[in-house]
């Protein structure tokens, strides 16, 4: 359950919960070191304080990840997901979410790097 803080112009910041979401990834047949997946995405509109969409939503996703020795993996996760259910004052959802991500490790030490951007029509 994520927590976050919402600083809007000229208003005080408000925190609270944000929206619980959970999704499952079914892992394809594929070549040692590249891993292919897709699965299912669920939204429970569990934000508080309005920092969620406060909208039921459902969707897909998709995972490739390559690890093709053990020092740097990467791969990526996108998720789309769209509502279906909820406030009715509340704008309806569509969002498709890439991630890109890259892995690099270094000895014993592991580094991360991470790139998410959200899409919403």
């Amino acid at each position: 359950m994520p927590f976050a803080t919402q600083s809007l112009p000229e208003s005080s910041p408000t925190s609270g919960f944000g929206e619980f979401s959970a999704f499952a990834i079914y892992k394809l047949p594929s070549e040692e070191g590249v891993s292919y997946g897709v699965g299912s995405l669920l939204v429970a509109p569990t934000g508080s304080h309005n920092l969620g969409q406060g909208k039921w939503q459902t969707g897909l996703s998709a995972m490739a990840f390559f690890s093709q020795n053990h020092t740097i993996q990467f791969g990526s996760l996108f998720q789309w997901q769209a509502s279906f259910a909820g406030k009715e004052d509340r704008d309806d959802v569509s969002l498709l979410t890439p991630q890109l991500f890259f892995i690099w490790q270094a000895g014993k030490a592991l580094r991360y790097v991470g790139r998410s951007s959200r899409t919403g029509y």
